[in-house]
């Protein structure tokens, strides 16, 4: 038996299985799979995880009482193991009478769809990226698949296959309540001076996320807001900002803090680069911590944060733009205010966990209810 919490049984309630790609929290995607699997455990269904190996998905379902198993993914390229992979998926639906499989990723998405198709099991494909995959492709998925929730109407717009589809259904990410520090105590957890005005900047450093784009713009905004800082809350080397014009003493590292979240109050205004975004949960998470943002107009971010109500957007890989809308929004702190309580009560309005729980409950109910499994399926599922 694979490492698990304990042996996985017939489920108290109609079981689901979560098969994800990947064993540590990578993203908002992560973060918000433990809280989609966590709410579900809540609404009358049986969650059980399968994950690469332990880690800290693992250690969230253990402290949650949520079964987990072992189950790595082979790259797609090997068709042996991944025709392995499938017949042990198989067994497994089988062996715990699965009811639903829920799944993220192309790998997740086409070996848990073809285990879902051999068996007869309803099979949910969560879409978190605005970009369409090479391989298998949204129409493959789409073959094994009876419904996909996109997080995002720019996530379900990401291919001409998944804008047609009837499958698709637009689901918000929910976040759940978030125990902000106060502007102090995150700064003093952070290392940031308590009077000096900050831009943060939260999440992987890299191309995608813009660093590069936020670095190249901050000799503009430091020359115009004397004493203002940047700093990068996730992990990377402070070396990073020696390749552009960067005052050293004006930019801080004070590295990957877990739940980031709790520290945005620390921040007087939040800059996302990204050159992509499905929904992007820290501007979510800035929303309902009162936080400004100035982002880049890509992806699923218009539905979060509308300019000029909610925030200052602009294009992607212009730091000319960035820098002109920070300090836009310095220098006018009614705007500030205006924009942080509309974006506070849209995100109350629209990305609300229990809401969101509510409707991926629907959806299973909507295909348990529907579902007619055919007579070799049905055979598959005694055995």
């Amino acid at each position: 038996m694979p490492a698990a919490r304990r042996e996985v049984g017939l489920a108290r309630g109609p079981r689901v299985v979560f098969l994800g790609e990947r064993a540590a929290v990578h993203g908002g995607g992560e973060t918000s799979l433990t809280d989609l699997v966590r709410g579900i455990a809540t609404a009358g269904f049986e969650p059980l995880v399968l994950i690469p190996g332990a880690g800290p998905i693992a250690a969230i379902c253990r402290s949650a009482g949520i079964d987990w198993e072992r189950f790595p993914l082979p790259r797609l390229r090997r068709p042996i193991a991944v025709a392995a992979t499938v017949f042990r998926l198989v067994r497994l639906i089988r062996r715990t009478a699965a009811a639903v499989i829920h799944t993220a990723g192309p790998r997740a998405a086409l070996i848990g769809g073809l285990a879902a198709r051999w068996t007869g099991t309803p099979h949910v494909f969560h879409v978190r990226s605005s970009r369409a995959e090479r391989w298998p492709g949204d129409r493959l998925i789409l073959a094994l698949t009876d419904r996909v929730l996109a997080v995002s109407h720019a996530a379900a717009r990401r291919s001409h296959a998944l804008a047609a589809s009837p499958k698709v259904r637009v689901v918000p990410t929910g976040i759940p309540p978030i125990d902000f520090l106060d502007r102090i105590a995150a700064r003093v957890v952070l290392g940031i001076p308590p009077e000096v005005p900050v831009c943060g900047v939260v999440g992987r450093v890299e191309a995608d996320k813009g660093a590069g784009t936020v670095l190249a713009a901050w000799p503009a905004v430091r020359a115009a807001w004397p004493g203002a800082h940047l700093v990068f809350l996730g992990a990377v080397h402070p070396a990073i900002a020696a390749r552009h014009d960067v005052q050293a003493e004006a930019v801080l590292f004070p590295g990957d803090h877990p739940g980031g979240a709790r520290y945005l109050k620390a921040f007087d205004c939040l800059v996302h680069a990204a050159r992509h975004e499905a929904l992007p949960r820290v501007l979510i998470e800035a929303a309902f911590a009162g936080i400004p943002v100035v982002a880049t107009r890509v992806g699923g971010v218009p539905e979060i944060l509308p300019d000029g109500t909610c925030a200052r957007l602009v294009e992607p890989d212009d730091p000319r733009a960035l820098a002109a809308a920070v300090l836009a929004l310095a220098g006018h702190p009614a705007e500030r205010l205006m924009m942080t309580d509309n974006a506070r009560q849209r995100a109350t309005r629209m990305f609300d966990l229990e809401t969101m729980i509510r409707r991926v409950r629907s959806t299973y109910e909507e295909l348990l209810r529907d579902h007619t499994p055919t007579p070799r399926a049905m055979e598959a599922r005694s055995r």
